[in-house]
C-alpha cells in the first residue's frame, strides 16, 4: 500500500498575506487549478481513500481530487493547528499595528 500526503494549494489567505493556522479559507482559482493538475498525476496512482482534514481548503482539494472515484473521509486531527493564536487569520500588515509585540516574537 502506497499513502501520499498532499497539501491543499494556494489559498485566499495566501492572496490576503494572512497568518494561516486553524483559520478557515478557501481556495484561490490558482488553488484549484494546482489541485487539477493533481488529479491529473493521481490519475493512475490506484487511489482508494482520500482522508481530509475538515477545513475547506482541504476539503474543496479533496472534492477535486474524489473526481477519480474514491471517497472522502474527513478526519479531524488532520486540521491544522492554531500556531499563531490571536493573530490567525490577521492581515500581517494589520496584525502588526495591532499587536506589535506578538508580531515581532
Amino acid at each position: 500500500m502506497k499513502i501520499f500526503f498532499i497539501r491543499h494549494g494556494q489559498t485566499t489567505g495566501d492572496l490576503e498575506d494572512r497568518y494561516g493556522g486553524d483559520y478557515d479559507d478557501q481556495l484561490s482559482e490558482d488553488g484549484r487549478k494546482q489541485a487539477e493538475i493533481l488529479f491529473s498525476e493521481l490519475k493512475n496512482k490506484g487511489i482508494k481513500a482520500i482522508i481530509s482534514s475538515p477545513l475547506i481548503r482541504a476539503l474543496e482539494t479533496a472534492k477535486i481530487i474524489s473526481n477519480l472515484g474514491c471517497p472522502i473521509v474527513i478526519e479531524p486531527g488532520f486540521k491544522e493547528r492554531n500556531q499563531y493564536g490571536i493573530l490567525t487569520g490577521k492581515i500581517k500588515s494589520e496584525a502588526k499595528n495591532q499587536f506589535p509585540d506578538l508580531v515581532e516574537k
